[in-house]
């Protein structure tokens, strides 16, 4: 995924969880180049669930999905990135980033 694509985000979301019409979404920054970005939702408890979260690395030119959990599926969904680029997970970063670009439609 292109980095610009990706950064864009930032102009509006962030380390709070925004509710978007039916759920929460947060791109919180874990380190100068590790970003999570995160659809939750809300359990019967009242507690939230990442459904999915996705962790990224940014690089200069882009950006590469390094993990995927959601708790939203059973069995728990969990992917890794182990040394190389694990193309499902790129897949699903970028099924999110269309998610979270529709919410602010």
């Amino acid at each position: 995924m292109e980095r610009e694509h990706f950064l864009a985000l930032k102009n509006y979301f962030s380390n709070e969880k925004k509710f978007i019409s039916g759920g929460y979404y947060r791109l919180k920054q874990e380190s100068a180049h590790t970003y999570k970005l995160s659809f939750l939702e809300m359990d019967s408890c009242g507690a939230s669930i990442v459904a999915p979260e996705i962790t990224v690395s940014v690089t200069p030119n882009e950006v590469i999905a390094t993990g995927l959990i959601d708790f939203s599926v059973q069995p728990v969904k969990q992917l890794t990135n182990e040394g190389s680029i694990n193309l499902e997970l790129q897949e699903e970063l970028e099924k999110l980033v269309i998610k979270f670009k529709k919410a602010l439609q």
